[in-house]
């Protein structure tokens, strides 16, 4: 896999996992991107479940597979969204997770607000091909909700709750599934 280094990573781009109903199945994902889609592992960075807890998918070191636009996967993190956010809104859970994951990214790579964007905006012709993160996701609400913040001002209390719910497990298929 081709690295990133830590001074090209300046975006953040938001995604949904398109599954409809409660059957989202994060193996499955890994298989598709793996089986059909050909890539060594899950595309994403980072996945949020419903419930909050925060998956570590492809390290952060290595150039993702989440957003061809613009050459995205090139000077960015992916974080996926369980759920399907054309027909629904993030749970209170996964806003919560996802505020101070952002708020550790921002810091950790010094990203703007305005450059925590969603899949769809990083196509240059309108209208867009895509809806990701979902058409239930307003990106100018969710760069004004989660501001940017100095590594200085991460509220310490926060992040020690925040690594309480992170499986930090490689996700990697078992012989198992």
């Amino acid at each position: 896999m081709l690295k990133l280094k830590p001074e090209d990573i300046r975006y953040l781009v938001v995604h949904t996992a398109a599954y409809d109903g409660e059957n989202d199945n994060l193996e499955d994902i890994i298989r598709w991107h793996k089986e059909e889609r050909g890539f060594s592992t899950i595309g994403y960075h980072y996945y949020i479940r419903k419930d909050g807890t925060i998956k570590k998918g492809r390290e952060e070191q290595y150039v993702g597979a989440h957003c061809k636009a613009s050459r995205m996967n090139f000077k960015s993190l992916g974080i996926c969204f369980e759920g399907h956010h054309d027909y629904e809104e993030w749970t209170e859970d996964q806003k919560d997770s996802f505020k101070i994951l952002c708020r550790s990214l921002q810091a950790k790579y010094r990203i703007s607000d305005e450059n925590i964007i969603g899949h769809r905006e990083a196509y240059e012709q309108d209208p867009t091909p895509k809806t990701c993160p979902g058409k239930e996701i307003d990106m100018d609400e969710v760069r004004r909700i989660y501001p940017e913040m100095d590594a200085d001002k991460v509220d310490v209390e926060e992040l020690e709750e925040f690594e309480g719910k992170i499986d930090f497990s490689k996700l990697e298929l078992t012989d198992t599934l």
